[in-house]
Formats: structure tokens, sequence, C-alpha cells
């Protein structure tokens, strides 16, 4: 589906990006934003965070649970359209097709593998949180290439690295900016 047509097919888009200083270290920092599009696109939140010690992957995931938090405490049942709008596969095939089967798996990958820790499921927590979330709002995911000149991409992926060198959390409203 083109960003044009998500544009008006969602009357809310929810931009994330994720990021991480010595991804795989014990010292590794985080970094993850989102971005609300609503009104029309008229209106805009946008929001960023901090973590340590955390990992790449959480990163991506905190993005987009802190943007349905955010959705859920704004607008009330029954939830408009929702469209999530992330650079990473992990986190749109995950949320789209993965998690379901995690869900009926007991949370775990694969529940023949023989090999012990290769069905282990990493960020099990904050799946369980996306599975939640995403029975109550229903959103619908989308993969946007990164680094790629995608406005809204381009803008959370600065903010999750200003948060990791401020070290700090970042709101911003932003009103009649489309």
């Amino acid at each position: 589906m083109t960003e044009q047509k998500i544009y008006t097919e969602f009357p809310i888009i929810l931009y994330t990006d994720g990021a991480c200083v010595n991804n795989g270290y014990k010292n590794a920092r985080g970094g993850f934003a989102y971005i609300l599009l609503y009104e029309s696109l008229k209106k805009e939140y946008w929001y960023s965070n901090f973590e340590q010690p955390t990992t790449n992957n959480r990163m991506e995931l905190r993005g987009i649970l802190f943007g349905l938090y955010k959705i859920k405490s704004r607008w009330t049942s029954p939830y408009p359209k929702i469209a999530v709008i992330s650079d990473s596969r992990y986190c749109t095939q995950g949320a789209s097709l993965w998690m379901y089967k995690w869900q009926r798996n007991g949370w775990k990958k694969n529940i023949n593998s023989k090999v012990e820790g290769k069905h282990s499921l990493l960020n099990i927590d904050l799946w369980k949180e996306m599975f939640e979330l995403c029975k109550i709002l229903k959103p619908s995911f989308f993969w946007v290439k990164g680094h790629s000149g995608n406005k809204y991409n381009e803008i959370c992926d600065s903010l999750a690295v200003t948060s990791i060198s401020l070290r700090q959390e970042y709101s911003k409203n932003v009103r009649n900016s489309i």
C-alpha cells in the first residue's frame, strides 16, 4: 500500500523508530521515538525517550508500544483505524504475523525444536504487551525502508538518536504542520 493511500485510509498514522549504541554489549544505550499524525494530518505529536541497557530490537518495539499506549489513552473505543509505519521488519512482521503463532505456542518460536534455547523468544515481555494492545486497537503494520528519505521515518530516527545522546525524554505537539 502506498504512503498516500495509507494517509487517506487511516485517521491515525503512527511512525516509529528505535536506535542503539553498542548493541549487543552490556553498556548498550538506546533511544526510541514515535510521531502521531491525526486530524487529517493537520496535527502531530512527537515523542522520544532513552533506555539503558537495551538492544536495538527492544527500542524498535518500545517506539511502537509507547505510541500505541498514547493512542489508547487519547482516543476511545471504538478506536479509529491505525496505521503503524516502521523500518523494522522484526516489528512489522512480528506484529502482523509471528506474534499470533508465538502466542498459540506458549510464547515460543518453535515448540517442536529439539535444540535447547532454539525455541526461546527474545523480548517476550514486550511481545506480550504488543499482543494485548493489538487485540484492543487492531492496528495495521507497514514497513518503510529506513534512511531512504521518508520524512517521518527520518525525524523518528533523529529523535531516537538524539535521546541516546542527551539521555532524556522529549515530546512536542505540532499544530497545522502539513
